[in-house]
């Protein structure tokens, strides 16, 4: 079974720099409660078994990855959402990484620099490619060159009638 590599979004934060994200996620990965997290479930497992999980557990957390997200306020302000992502085919368990997926977006993620953050499993829903990690508006499959989808500006339009909002139509007779 392979698990997926998308854990969950952090927002809120006041930087845009995703390598102090990434920073802040490893301690916090590496702190005194995921360590006695991480040996309480390996102490139930089969003894044969133990050095494996670790192995596979400790390697999930250093294939963390951020990817981040160019998202905006209302008013144009940016506020970067950051995706976190880690290797999900080194957990061979759909429970075991369901329990670690919870407690990682179970936790706190604070910096001094930067505040805390918010986090969120499934903040968005891609109409495009129903990815669950960007909006319509980020997908990048229209980026591609054999693209046969709709675009976002078709996507927009289709939504928003033969005459946008701000446009200063109300009806076509207007």
């Amino acid at each position: 079974m392979n698990c997926p590599s998308f854990l969950f979004t952090i927002k809120g934060l006041h930087t845009n720099n995703k390598n102090l994200v990434e920073d802040c996620i490893h301690k916090t990965w590496n702190d005194e409660m995921m360590i006695q997290f991480i040996q309480n479930g390996v102490a139930t497992m089969e003894e044969t078994e133990r050095n494996k999980a670790l192995w596979s557990i400790q390697s999930f957390k250093d294939s963390m990855w951020v990817e981040m997200l160019k998202t905006k306020a209302q008013g144009g302000l940016q506020k970067p959402t950051f995706n976190v992502y880690a290797n999900g085919d080194l957990i061979n368990d759909s429970n075991a990484w369901s329990n670690i997926q919870t407690h990682l977006a179970g936790k706190s993620y604070y910096n001094s620099k930067f505040g805390h953050g918010q986090i969120t499993v499934m903040l968005n829903h891609c109409s495009l490619c129903h990815g669950m990690d960007h909006p319509q508006g980020m997908c990048p499959f229209p980026k591609l060159d054999d693209w046969k989808g709709p675009d976002n500006t078709n996507m927009f339009t289709q939504r928003m009638g033969r005459y946008p909002r701000n446009s200063g139509h109300f009806s076509p007779g207007a």
